[in-house]
This record gives C-alpha cells, sequence and structure tokens, in this order.
C-alpha cells in the first residue's frame, strides 16, 4: 500500500478523531443526538462513539453486510441532496480527501432553529493538493471565493463560510493535526465544530 493510498484511521489518529466526536457527543447530547455519518468506512468511529448517540445511520460506497450499524450504500453527496437533513443534528465528514463537498450540501440543506445545537466533524486531507496551488473538489464552495491560499487559512475559511452560510453561532471549534498513513503521508486536519443555531 502506499502512502497515499486511502486509510480507514492513520496510526495514531484514532485517539485525537476518537476524543473530537465524543467533544461532539456531549455538546449535543447522548439523548439528543442523530448521527450521519456520511464516510463511515468500516465502522470503527461507531463503535468507538456513535453507538452511544440516539440514532445513528452511516453512509458508505462500500457494500454492507447487514451484521454492522445500518448504512446507506451509495454515494454521500447523493444521499445529502436527497434525504430530509433536519432529521441529524451531527454530520460526520471523515474523507479521504476534501470533505467540503459535502459540507457544502449541508449548508444548503440543513436549517437551525435559534439555539439548537449542532456538531460537524471533519477530516480534511486536502492539505497536499492546495499546499501546491489547487483547489480540491468542493472547497470553493464552500469557502464561497475563489483564489489560492495557504491549506490553514483554507481551511480556516471554508469553516467560516460555512458557519456563515449555515446560520450557525461556533460555541467551540476542536482541532488535531496528524499525517496520513505511511512514511511521507500528507497532513490530515481534524476538527469538531460545535454550534447552535441563530
Amino acid at each position: 500500500m502506499s502512502s497515499s493510498a486511502p486509510c480507514d484511521n492513520a496510526p495514531g489518529a484514532r485517539s485525537a478523531k476518537v476524543r473530537l466526536r465524543e467533544l461532539a457527543l456531549e455538546h449535543v447530547g447522548v439523548d439528543e443526538a442523530s448521527v450521519l455519518d456520511a464516510f463511515c468506512g468500516s465502522g470503527q468511529m461507531f463503535d468507538a462513539v456513535w453507538k452511544r448517540a440516539a440514532n445513528y445511520a452511516g453512509c458508505d460506497e462500500r457494500a454492507w453486510d447487514f451484521t454492522g450499524p445500518p448504512r446507506f450504500v451509495c454515494d454521500n453527496v447523493t444521499l445529502l441532496r436527497s434525504i430530509d437533513l433536519a432529521t441529524f443534528n451531527v454530520f460526520d465528514l471523515d474523507a479521504y480527501g476534501s470533505p467540503w463537498k459535502a459540507a457544502a450540501v449541508i449548508a444548503a440543506r440543513r436549517g437551525w432553529r435559534s439555539g439548537e445545537c449542532g456538531a460537524l466533524v471533519l477530516t480534511d486531507g486536502s492539505s497536499m493538493r492546495t499546499r501546491f496551488g489547487g483547489k480540491t473538489s468542493g472547497m470553493s464552495i464552500a469557502r464561497g471565493a475563489s483564489g489560492i491560499v495557504a491549506s490553514d487559512e483554507a481551511e480556516r475559511a471554508a469553516l467560516a463560510s460555512w458557519v456563515s452560510r449555515s446560520h450557525v453561532r461556533p460555541v467551540a471549534i476542536h482541532r488535531a493535526q496528524g499525517n496520513g498513513s505511511g512514511r511521507g503521508g500528507q497532513r490530515m486536519t481534524y476538527t469538531a465544530l460545535l454550534f447552535e443555531g441563530q
């Protein structure tokens, strides 16, 4: 396996990813949490955290053996454009690359009542591409602007744009960084945005 190959959970990153999801669950409340895990993979985050949520649905294009937690087997952007997103108040976008195309659909389609708690958990592996002057699919949509900026700046701008477009007020933003699998793996940013509707 090459260092750029997709990896469900890079070595050393799992504990940070679990902690960010625990913070999201605490913010929304276990009894109120309704999670849409849009890149659910093999279900590691379900086993570690999301199984405690009141409601859970995963999404992945890989086949499901019917023994694990419920999942939609389809492209997640198609799913996000097709279902009632008001059913969910926690969105987990643990993408191999960029989560911003899916995040942009959520911003456009999910309204939030004043004071309603929500969380957006992101894994962004798009830094390598933006570092060399490219744009990742969906990042320009989420940012609402064109132009090339440094990867950290792009991530902050994308998150700020998502907050603005979603009409929410950030309560806390927790971040961690790591590298993808293998030597020289791309930098990954892990973020939990905890918010309330305005």
